[in-house]
């Protein structure tokens, strides 16, 4: 991994991840380093910083807890356990999956410099590429961003 790219996962973590994934949700609380997040429509939650497999508990011991608080919570009917690729996470793979989880698709997240993403040709009819720089432009980002992906 070149620097550049080791940058990038920096502050994709720093920015993504933990508080910005609760944006929405009715409860958050903590088991050790992850955040169990309770989402309208019966969604239940599970993410953590960045795991280096220094963390004082390795995350797949936590997850038969973390399903324990959800089994807790009356209405859950789906928990997401959000897993990255640039992690260190020992044995979280398998115990998710003996657990009952299933992986879905790998989703993407590209990050760069926008003159590095946009080539001089003119986007396609209805696409814009813009800077957001007020509150309401990124509240309309945010909505078209939740229709795009059909969640509330």
């Amino acid at each position: 991994m070149t620097e550049s790219s080791a940058r990038l996962l920096d502050v994709y973590d720093s920015l993504l991840r933990t508080d910005a994934e609760m944006q929405g949700a009715l409860q958050v609380d903590r088991l050790g380093p992850l955040y169990l997040a309770v989402f309208p429509g019966g969604q239940g939650f599970i993410t953590s910083a960045r795991c280096s497999g220094g963390e004082p508990t390795p995350l797949s011991e936590l997850v038969a807890p973390a399903l324990e608080y959800f089994t807790a919570h009356s209405g859950i009917t789906k928990v997401e356990f959000k897993t990255r690729a640039h992690d260190y996470a020992p044995g979280l793979h398998e115990t998710l999956l003996s657990h009952g989880f299933a992986a879905g698709a790998p989703e993407s997240v590209m990050l760069g410099r926008l003159e590095n993403l946009v080539s001089n040709q003119p986007p396609p009819q209805g696409v814009q590429v813009r800077r957001i720089t007020t509150r309401s432009e990124l509240e309309q980002m945010c909505a078209m961003s939740a229709e795009a992906f059909g969640e509330p």
